[in-house]
């Protein structure tokens, strides 16, 4: 039953990046993902952070204005944009801001995730979308989630070729039915495979776009 629940846990946030797009040839390559953060607890939440390093071959040559104007359109059709976008700079870069209602319905949870997001770009060396939950509400194993945040950094190393650095960290309520141990066992054992999930959807998606 814990195995389930954290499953389904993990699984919903793979899709809070939307659908997958049809498979096409692979243009990264990406290392396997590590820890930051092991799973522990904090008073009442469980919390983890992991992240995986690749490098991404540009399907259009690595037009990061491309990627940018790609991201924005793809949430405005996957969620409701809420406040933006409004200019403000983020991590040394030019950027955008926005505050995001984002809905996911499936046959075994329901959940919805509000989100401040910064999508931002020089426009010719580097790149960096964040994503950090406000709140999240949810029914069935996705009562749990209480945090999920992302981050995707890509960086210019050479013409046709960046690198790149996705984050993930999320917080957990643990179900009353389970020990301390068994579920950070189970978050440890789980995390990293669905984290692979997000990471090859997030670079497929970008390398594809720009």
């Amino acid at each position: 039953m814990v195995s389930q629940v954290v499953a389904e846990i993990l699984a919903a946030t793979v899709l809070t990046l939307g659908s997958p797009q049809s498979a096409p040839a692979l243009n990264y390559t990406c290392q396997e993902p590590r820890w930051e953060a092991e799973p522990a607890r904090t008073e009442k939440l469980f919390s983890g952070k992991i992240s995986a390093v690749c490098v991404i071959y540009p399907k259009w040559g690595g037009d990061f204005m491309r990627l940018q104007t790609y991201a924005i359109d793809q949430l405005k059709s996957r969620g409701q944009i809420l406040t933006g976008p409004f200019n403000e700079p983020y991590a040394g870069l030019p950027s955008l801001f926005l505050t995001y209602r984002l809905p996911i319905q499936t046959e075994d949870l329901s959940m919805t995730l509000w989100q401040d997001i910064h999508v931002g770009t020089d426009g010719t060396s580097k790149w960096i979308s964040t994503t950090e939950s406000s709140l999240i509400k949810g029914t069935g194993s996705s009562e749990y989630l209480k945090k999920a945040d992302t981050s995707t950094v890509i960086t210019r190393i050479n013409p046709g070729e960046d690198h790149a650095v996705v984050t993930f960290y999320a917080e957990f309520e643990k179900p009353w039915y389970a020990t301390d141990g068994v579920f950070l066992r189970k978050l440890k054992e789980l995390v990293p495979e669905h984290f692979a999930r997000i990471r090859d959807q997030v670079m497929q998606e970008a390398s594809q776009n720009y």
